[in-house]
């Protein structure tokens, strides 16, 4: 229920938009240990909204809702390591989370994954493993892997 009301502060459904609120509700979900409030709670902190904006505590909230296998999570902490947003820049940390969260069929993951390998950023060069990721990603409605596909077939 405190997450539930969280959103809707958030969201301004059924209460009005008030990201402090929403920020205090996901807050006591989170402390409870429940990973889509971490998340959530993550968010607040990655864009200031109702918390005072700290890439370091978006971290902490999505590292700990990442440990539970919360596949979000572990997407927004690979892409804290990507661009060394909260932690020191390591492509081979994002290449970790994104597998994770990738092989639960979460689509912004396989495309982060995708990148990652199209680049040889974390993990060896390799168009065909990032041709797979982004097809993943693509075949699931991801616009930006489908673009990526296209630039990559060129």
């Amino acid at each position: 229920g405190q997450h539930q009301l969280g959103l809707r502060y958030y969201w301004g459904k059924g209460a009005e938009k008030n990201y402090a609120a929403s920020a205090k509700w996901h807050r006591k979900a989170a402390e409870q240990g429940y990973p889509p409030s971490q998340f959530s709670l993550g968010l607040r902190y990655a864009k200031g909204q109702g918390v005072e904006k700290s890439d370091k505590d978006a971290v902490r909230w999505y590292r700990r809702a990442a440990d539970k296998g919360y596949p979000p999570a572990q997407n927004n902490l690979a892409l804290m390591y990507r661009k060394g947003r909260g932690v020191k820049q390591n492509y081979a940390a994002a290449a970790k989370w994104y597998r994770k969260a990738a092989a639960t069929g979460y689509p912004p993951a396989q495309y982060g994954l995708g990148k990652l390998y199209r680049d040889g950023q974390g993990v060896p060069k390799d168009l065909q493993e990032a041709r797979k990721w982004l097809h993943k990603a693509a075949d699931s409605g991801h616009r930006g892997a489908s673009k990526a596909l296209g630039k990559l077939d060129q």
